[in-house]
């Protein structure tokens, strides 16, 4: 490859960047300009959309900076799916960031709030996230009881073929990994069921290449080939460039294992003609790696060094993208993880200062709580003698008027008998008359 070539290939590469990222910074954009104008339901959806795409610009901070708004404004509504679904949010970019045990921490909390209000179509959600955790980090195993608890708690709700083919899809593709083929062959044929009466004709394509896997692992090669056959004319009718190019490529496959040389280097060709070669990826690595090990098979050893020497160059690319690619990414996650740590510190820092002002305002209450109970003793002391000095005054009164009364009653007794004595004795005035009468003359 001479020297223009490869700039031109490396300048290419960098606008096939550079206009997919410019379409996620304008997706950013206009998702930041209606946020602050919705209202707060809305600007929660938006702000975890937003956060979606800042992933993808890799602004993990910016990411989890509005994540943690549109937590808070859940908090503040107290509106438990809402929560739930913010918290799905951060675990989906935690499983971005393949940190596992945060990823399900917050898949965690997610369950959490969705079965205080017995949401089931988000409790099935987030089950099946925590599947597709384990999955990712090759525990298969786990994912496959994950999923299977899924999709029981998807069967309690209300009809909803997109999500129930999903999680029976997982199910049937853990299955498919644990060889368990007979178990992977019932849920996917469930699946073809629901893609069919919903028409979605590129699902039912993906549901028609398993299948085919499935029945390969069963030996049942007749089988096999039909549904492949069936994706195959899906994907190339109605699929994109990449559902074609992994058309072709799916076909080569089968034609290699039939050891169909020709028919596979002919399908092979056909996806390199819907592959992007400027863009180096596994998928077309995989097509120079069987087109080189098809022509060395057909001893035509020209053919074979042009796609092994397309192979040494993509190898070269592949280690570099991918070392710049594993670099970007720790970079990404120290920066996060550094500003995180600033943001929690400082936030720690805010929660103690609450916490010393709420722990004043509880002792001043509780100060003003003691003091008025107090006073409220006090006067009820003081309005208890209050009372008793009252009985006591009208009780003394009472004896008064007692004491009063009989002395009234005695003086009228003695008056009358005073009366009666003055009645019954002579007076003065007759006695003095009798004695003058009895003096000698």
């Amino acid at each position: 490859m001479t020297l223009n070539k490869k700039i031109f290939i490396s300048v290419l590469s960098l606008l096939v960047c550079g206009a997919f990222f410019s379409q996620n910074r304008r997706k950013a954009d206009s998702l930041l300009k209606i946020l602050h104008s919705s209202n707060d339901s809305l600007y929660i959806h938006n702000a975890c959309e937003l956060a979606d795409e800042l992933v993808e610009l890799r602004d993990l901070t910016g990411a989890f900076k509005y994540m943690d708004t549109a937590l808070t404004k859940a908090k503040d509504l107290k509106n438990e799916r809402l929560m739930g679904y913010v918290y799905i949010n951060i675990g989906n970019t935690y499983n971005y960031m393949s940190d596992l045990n945060r990823a399900l921490d917050a898949f965690e909390n997610s369950r959490i709030h969705y079965e205080k209000v017995k949401y089931l179509p988000g409790i099935a959600s987030v089950v099946l996230d925590i599947g597709n955790a384990y999955y990712y980090a090759g525990e298969i195993k786990k994912a496959y009881n994950t999923y299977k608890e899924a999709l029981a708690i998807q069967l309690k709700c209300p009809k909803d073929n997109i999500s129930m083919a999903n999680v029976l899809n997982n199910v049937g593709s853990a299955c498919g990994m644990l060889e368990k083929y007979d178990e992977a062959e019932k849920y996917l044929l469930q699946v073809e069921e629901l893609n069919k009466q919903d028409n979605d004709l590129l699902s039912l394509a993906k549901t028609y290449n398993n299948l085919g896997s499935v029945y390969q692992g069963k030996k049942n090669s007749k089988k096999a080939m039909d549904y492949f056959k069936k994706a195959f004319e899906l994907k190339l009718k109605y699929g994109s460039n990449v559902d074609k190019a992994d058309a072709y490529k799916t076909q080569a496959t089968i034609f290699m294992n039939q050891k169909k040389q020709n028919e596979a280097i002919e399908n092979l060709h056909k996806a390199l003609i819907y592959t992007d070669t400027n863009v180096y990826n596994s998928d077309l690595k995989a097509i120079y790696n069987n087109l080189a090990t098809l022509y060395e098979l057909k001893k035509n050893f020209e053919m074979a060094n042009y796609y092994n020497w397309k192979l040494k160059n993509i190898h070269k690319e592949t280690f570099a993208n991918e070392l710049q690619r594993t670099v970007e990414q720790k970079q990404m996650m120290a920066t996060f993880r550094q500003n995180h740590l600033r943001d929690s510190l400082v936030q720690s820092a805010k929660i103690e200062k609450q916490n010393a002002q709420i722990s004043k305002n509880e002792l001043i209450r509780t100060s003003l709580l003691i003091i008025v109970l107090i006073i409220g003793v006090f006067s009820f002391l003081l309005y208890k003698r209050f009372k008793l000095t009252q009985s006591q005054n009208e009780l003394i009164t009472k004896q008064k008027q007692l004491v009063e009364e009989k002395q009234n009653e005695i003086l009228s007794s003695i008056h009358y008998a005073q009366r009666i004595q003055r009645s019954l004795l002579p007076t003065d005035k007759f006695i003095e008359r009798i004695f003058n009468k009895k003096k000698p003359s």
